[in-house]
């Protein structure tokens, strides 16, 4: 069971990885591009989709009574940012831009639609010319802080979240924001106080308990981390974040029903979520369960390409079922993703001999 233990490991890498990037977000965590996947963190919601759809057919009327209207074209890119739009985002700003070129909201806007885009170097282009021109709400600096937070320059981030408290002191985000730093720092004591916080300011924003489960479940204390999992869950129950780290809690015990349970909840509240499809396939795999770890990790191979382990693992259980020719096609993919892994290579070549003569190197 080691090589399994180390695989279980290596995927809580990317869920840290893929959080970074998110969160710096939304999305642990997004851009997550998930939330990333999954994973820019939801802060203040601006309402359902059909309400913003409301919004966005009266502001539409607006600009067709006054075209030449800067303000009603960022209100629109506003309202696409909510829907996570960022390419007409983008065009809205812009737009606003164009017509009024000395307004810094309108260079705030854009930067935000700039980093849903993950064009992080041009959101701080736009967002330092909105600074430039004196633009200092809370949510401002917020922003400027994450910003930060993505490229790890942790002191910049630590100084403009500090000002949006200034301004704001109960802004949501901070907190949060702060906690990862301080673990990113290796900072316990600091992060858990800082989390704490956050739970207080915003206890529906379930990324933060997401977090707390990952730090006592490093510290030794699965059964805080499963508390803190609990809460989360009672708070949104489609997450699948909970429902996977409830999985990873429950491997780590020992439990490996439970934790094949919970992966498969992790899918069953969102198809597309790669993490749980994997990790499903790799606990399938590994107890001789190959057909259904061959389903498992063909999803999730298929959702995230480039990342992990998904090829090597997938062309190991079709070599199992007897699926060959399957096997090596996944397995040449494995070996194109890392050339410098010798045990995928070595996988690759005992495939290719079993068709070719019949048996295994």
């Amino acid at each position: 069971m080691a090589n399994f233990a180390l695989q279980i490991f290596a995927v809580r890498i990317f869920l840290k990885l893929d959080l970074i990037v998110v969160f710096a977000f939304f999305a642990l965590i997004a851009c997550t591009e998930e939330k990333e996947e999954s994973m820019e963190r939801s802060g203040a919601q601006a309402g359902t989709t059909e309400f913003i759809q409301e919004q966005l057919d009266l502001i539409q009327k607006k600009i067709e009574g006054n075209p030449n209207s800067a303000r009603s074209y960022n209100q629109r890119a506003k309202l696409y940012l909510e829907l996570k739009d960022f390419d007409n985002a983008l065009k809205d700003g812009n737009y606003a831009l164009s017509l009024d070129s000395t307004n810094e909201e309108f260079f705030f806007t854009i930067a935000q639609a700039l980093k849903g885009q993950n064009r992080i170097a041009e959101a701080f282009e736009a967002a330092k010319k909105a600074e430039k021109m004196m633009l200092k709400t809370a949510e401002f600096y917020t922003f400027l802080g994450k910003l930060y937070f993505i490229i790890q320059d942790y002191g910049s981030a630590f100084h403009y979240l500090n000002l949006a408290e200034d301004r704001s002191p109960f802004n949501t985000g901070t907190f949060f924001y702060k906690g990862l730093m301080y673990l990113e720092l290796g900072d316990t004591i600091k992060a858990i106080k800082y989390l704490e916080l956050s739970i207080e300011q915003v206890p529906e924003d379930t990324d933060v308990f997401n977090v707390m489960a990952s730090v006592y479940n490093a510290m030794g204390q699965p059964d805080m981390a499963l508390e803190y999992l609990k809460t989360g869950i009672s708070y949104n129950p489609r997450d699948p974040f909970l429902h996977y780290n409830f999985g990873v809690t429950y491997l780590d015990m020992g439990d490996i029903d439970t934790a094949r349970y919970f992966f498969a909840m992790s899918t069953s509240v969102d198809s597309t979520f790669y993490l749980g499809h994997y990790n499903l396939g790799i606990v399938n795999y590994e107890f001789g369960n190959y057909n259904l770890a061959v389903e498992n990790l063909s999803r999730a191979a298929e959702l995230k390409p480039g990342i992990g382990n998904s090829y090597f693992f997938l062309g190991l259980a079709l070599e199992q079922t007897g699926r060959l020719q399957d096997a090596l096609d996944a397995l040449e993919k494995g070996v194109e993703q890392y050339p410098n892994r010798d045990e995928i290579a070595e996988a690759r070549d005992r495939v290719k001999n079993q068709i070719e003569f019949g048996n295994p190197l």
